[in-house]
């Protein structure tokens, strides 16, 4: 495969090269990201551009977000997380806190996503924990409008997207079936 100066890549489907140039745009953004020195500023910035990729990417059905999830049990005092992505169906409410800062009903949230400037086995274990928490504490009730009758209300999947970490796939598979297993994880608690 080679690259031609047209910017096409030969011996590759278009979905194979538009995925390749998205990675080198993400991480080229991620790094221009460590200009910044505050650690806070870097991990906004790498959050804006997965969002801002998403709502280029994704139906209009679906918008992006940030924030925290709830569900119809929570309380104003009940310790929750800061979710860096949230993708919502667009045609139920949400809940504006600040600027940009909303609350989303778990009932409305197809994922949730984790933003990592590096991927550690550490990193994921906080964001197994985040999403074992999000799921485990909300009730989801049958559809009730639906054609074919009471249809189950899927969980929210949850992702973690890290800007660097290790070069194999098969480390970070066993890194979570290392936390599976220490914390009495099912994987599906983890997807």
């Amino acid at each position: 495969m080679t690259e031609t100066n047209s910017g096409d890549i030969e011996g590759k489907t278009v979905l194979a090269a538009y995925f390749d140039r998205v990675q080198r745009r993400l991480q080229s953004e991620g790094d221009a990201a460590r200009s910044f020195q505050h650690g806070l500023n870097r991990g906004q910035i790498r959050e804006a551009f997965v969002r801002e990729f998403l709502a280029q990417n994704i139906s209009d059905f679906w918008g992006i977000g940030t924030g925290e999830i709830i569900h119809s049990d929570s309380s104003p005092d009940e310790r929750r997380r800061q979710i860096d992505v949230v993708v919502h169906n667009r045609k139920y409410p949400r809940l504006s806190l600040a600027t940009g800062i909303d609350l989303f009903f778990i009932e409305t949230v197809s994922s949730f996503i984790e933003i990592k400037s590096s991927l550690t086995k550490s990193a994921l274990r906080e964001a197994a924990a985040v999403s074992k928490e999000i799921k485990s504490n909300a009730h989801f009730a049958p559809q009730r409008l639906n054609p074919a009758g009471m249809v189950e209300t899927p969980r929210p999947y949850s992702f973690v997207f890290g800007y660097g970490g290790p070069k194999r796939i098969e480390t970070v598979l066993n890194w979570l079936k290392d936390i599976s297993k220490e914390y009495d994880y099912g994987l599906e608690a983890l997807s």
